[in-house]
């Protein structure tokens, strides 16, 4: 209830400081409280939304309080900024008259505003990530390890909004890249059969993880190194 509490208070302010400003257009007047209102409303859906089992409900939920958040914490900084900015335009505008038009034009580029940085938010985190290639100068490297490359993914965190589909592309990007370049590509900690398959389907050269094989002494490793149906890699 606090977290609600809070929320409503947050988004009346924003209400408070733009609705009125915007007589001129009585139509966007309600567009922009009915916007307030159900943000206040399934923001919390993105907390929230984990807890209801039904599929795909949960995950549109979470997507739409997701895309709430976003959009509410741009427009509730943009009207920071706004007030920040008409305090001294307001104390100016004792010796300076003011344009008429600019309290309604501020109020209304506010909410654009928001809405194109949350759509230029949402595409870049939707866009396949890209790769970026990171030199890393190593004093006395052996000479058969110059020229070793590897693929690290990270920062990439599976929920309501990155799925299966999203981290394939990117896996499969790398993989495409590292077959360009002419490198052999090993993917390590494989845990299941499926996940070994779809690696082979992009054109993964080798793989390790506990679907192979876990972790043993090294004498349990000669014995299994003699009986495995895997194929191991020549040195």
């Amino acid at each position: 209830m606090a977290l609600m509490f809070i929320l409503l208070l947050l988004h009346a302010y924003v209400g408070w400081r733009l609705i009125p400003a915007l007589d001129f257009a009585p139509p966007l007047q309600w567009l922009i409280g009915g916007l307030l209102v159900a943000s206040w409303l399934l923001m919390p859906m993105a907390l929230l939304a984990r807890r209801i089992r039904r599929q795909p409900l949960s995950d549109r939920l979470a997507w739409t309080g997701l895309l709430l958040m976003g959009l509410f914490s741009s427009l509730f900084v943009l009207t920071l900024m706004r007030d920040a900015v008409s305090l001294p335009l307001w104390v100016a505008s004792f010796w300076w008259p003011l344009p008429e038009w600019l309290v309604p034009a501020s109020a209304a580029a506010v909410p654009a505003l928001a809405m194109l940085l949350t759509l230029w938010g949402l595409v870049n985190a939707r866009r396949t990530a890209r790769v970026v290639q990171v030199d890393v100068p190593i004093a006395q490297l052996p000479l058969a390890l110059q020229g070793f490359s590897i693929a690290q993914i990270s920062d990439v965190h599976v929920g309501p909004t990155i799925k299966r589909g999203y981290l394939q592309a990117i896996v499969e990007r790398i993989i495409s890249l590292a077959k360009v370049l002419h490198y052999t590509v090993v993917a390590e900690g494989v845990e299941d059969q499926w996940t070994l398959d779809l690696l082979a389907s992009f054109g993964c050269d080798q793989a390790q993880g506990y679907h192979i094989a876990r972790p043993m002494p090294a004498a349990a490793f000669q014995k299994w190194l003699g009986e495995s149906a895997w194929r191991v890699p020549e040195s």
